[in-house]
């Protein structure tokens, strides 16, 4: 069993379309999108295509798994409760250059154990890059 006519409702409410709207979309008929819906009719790989991209859903995703509000909004539906499970979270630990070692870190800059000790800020920002922050005062 498909789940595609209950993700395609869910789509339909979240982003206010009537299923008039919904099928003008995608040149259906608005009886054909009432049949995938309700399950009666399964569509043509064509038009799973074209709902999944234009939504950017994955085919599998808008085929095999009830598809969840977070997922179609884009929210992060693993949201940390606990405190162990923030720990677990790798956050970006910047270096920040303060107006006390701007004139150091010209000199240092490339100087490992310099960096090191700079004072950090904790972002929740991709790891795997490196950032230096500046601080300016205007």
């Amino acid at each position: 069993m498909s789940f595609f006519g209950k993700n395609i409702k869910k789509i339909r409410g979240i982003k206010s379309l009537s299923q008039q709207a919904f099928a003008d979309l995608f040149d259906l008929k608005r009886g054909t999108l009432g049949a995938y819906e309700e399950g009666r009719s399964e569509p043509k790989i064509e038009t799973i295509i074209k709902i999944a991209n234009y939504f950017s859903i994955s085919i599998d995703d808008i085929l095999t798994a009830e598809l969840t509000v977070n997922q179609l909004l884009k929210f992060n539906d693993r949201l940390t409760l606990t405190p162990e499970e923030l720990e677990r979270e790798q956050f970006a630990q910047v270096p920040c250059i303060t107006e006390k070692l701007a004139d150091d870190y010209l000199e240092y800059y490339d100087n490992q154990s310099f960096i090191d000790d700079m004072p950090r800020l904790t972002l929740p920002i991709n790891t795997e890059k490196d950032f230096r922050l500046i601080r300016l005062l205007i």
